[in-house]
């Protein structure tokens, strides 16, 4: 599910409100989830990118828009194997399209990301990971 304006036709959670749900969800399953910052050079590149995002990323997970030149994904029942293979396949899906795409200059991007519980188990601790994370790259 792409979660991106308000005025569309999906249901729209804040990313905060959905954290909170998802935090609750865990801890009772006894679940694990990630959390991806993908952050583009520019906004064109996140726009042209987002339909990759949508044909590589499982139903269950859900984008939100952070800035003009990044999402956040939320990735349910996501442990730190699963995500490495997810973000792996995200790059390869994006280097896919530029070689296929005659138009397509390269796709830069950075990806950071943390699980709970094993990077934090409240969401303040695990937001504060993934932003230390990303002004380390």
């Amino acid at each position: 599910m792409i979660i991106s304006l308000p005025l569309t036709e999906y249901v729209s959670f804040s990313f905060q409100e959905l954290l909170e749900l998802e935090l609750k969800r865990a801890y009772r399953g006894k679940q694990p989830f990630s959390l991806t910052l993908l952050s583009f050079s520019n906004g064109t590149q996140a726009d042209c990118s987002l339909l990759v995002l949508q044909e590589t990323l499982r139903d269950t997970d859900t984008v939100f828009r952070h800035g003009e030149a990044s999402f956040l994904v939320f990735m349910p029942m996501t442990n730190k194997e699963g995500l490495e293979i997810v973000v792996d396949r995200l790059k390869q899906s994006l280097v896919s399209r530029d070689y296929l795409d005659d138009n397509a200059v390269h796709t830069d991007f950075r990806a950071v990301s943390v699980t709970f519980p094993e990077d934090g188990d409240s969401k303040n601790l695990l937001l504060n990971r993934l932003e230390e994370r990303a002004k380390n790259i």
